[in-house]
């Protein structure tokens, strides 16, 4: 049973539209989780004279097991397991990595959905190599006098050596209706947090420096590191195809002769192939 919280509250001020929040402690929405669909539903239009209700609950989360708790993973295989969610038919798994700064402040994080897979059970594997592929966004921040930073995993993939990372799972019911999640409060009051790490085995120097943010030099190791590296071509054919700017929209060109030339091109790096082509034959 989710949890439900009576709170009757008084607007004042004119009409127009509003965003609505919940104020609660922490103690209440530990171990609870508000769905996306009732977070995009906490908006309303107001008008003069008019009353509003809206009903807002917190399911109970799926609970993980493993990995939690900045756990080091060893090895080429990741493995997520979680406890069964009541109703749920399959599950669904998303990945978060850290940005952070030369001094090792996080300043970002970027997210990766493992939706092409459907879980039916309560355990998830992966190997590193295929979450290296797999696809994800691009993410730029920054421009102007600021300095761009693009979301680790645009480059590095869903996971990469020596990378942070948060997991979370979603429970589906048969109808593919959100049931609830693993994401969303964690507190100090919890004793199980879903973070992780990979320890640095065949971490590239081009990879370090992305992680740094220093893409000008990550661009130039990798061209040191390119001969027979996948991770590398792969990685430079990213920042060619996106550009390293805020304002640099890349070369397409560029990006082909970098996927071109990787010998077991994934079906992320076909979807890529075939992205750099069709911008190139834009006028």
């Amino acid at each position: 049973m989710g949890a439900e919280f009576d709170i009757i509250g008084r607007l004042r001020g004119g009409e127009g539209e509003y965003s609505i929040g919940v104020g609660v402690t922490p103690e209440q929405v530990n171990g609870y989780y508000l769905s996306e669909q009732e977070q995009q539903s906490l908006y309303a239009t107001i008008k003069e004279g008019d009353t509003a209700f809206y009903d807002v609950s917190f399911a109970p989360q799926v609970k993980v097991v493993s990995p939690v708790n900045k756990q080091l993973i060893e090895g080429g295989e990741l493995v997520f397991e979680w406890e069964a969610y009541p109703g749920a038919s399959y599950y669904q798994l998303s990945i978060t990595d850290f940005m952070r700064d030369g001094k090792g402040k996080i300043v970002g994080s970027s997210s990766t959905a493992l939706d092409q897979e459907r879980w039916e059970g309560t355990t998830a594997t992966y190997s590193v190599d295929d979450l290296r592929q797999y696809p994800r966004g691009y993410g730029k921040s920054g421009g102007g006098d600021q300095k761009t930073t693009i979301g680790n995993s645009g480059i590095l993939g869903a996971v990469y050596p020596g990378g942070d990372f948060i997991w979370s799972v979603r429970a589906y019911d048969a109808k593919g209706k959100l049931l609830s999640s693993s994401g969303g409060y964690y507190t100090l009051l919890d004793r199980v947090q879903p973070f992780f790490s990979l320890d640095d085995e065949g971490m590239l120097e081009g990879d370090r420096l992305v992680m740094e943010g220093s893409y000008e030099e990550a661009i130039r190791a990798y061209e040191s590191e390119s001969a027979g590296n996948d991770y590398a071509l792969r990685a430079l054919a990213m920042m060619a195809l996106h550009g390293i700017t805020f304002e640099d929209q890349g070369d397409p060109g560029k990006a082909l002769f970098y996927l071109n030339k990787i010998a077991d091109p994934s079906p992320y790096d076909l979807q890529s192939i075939r992205s750099a082509e069709e911008r190139q034959s834009r006028p």
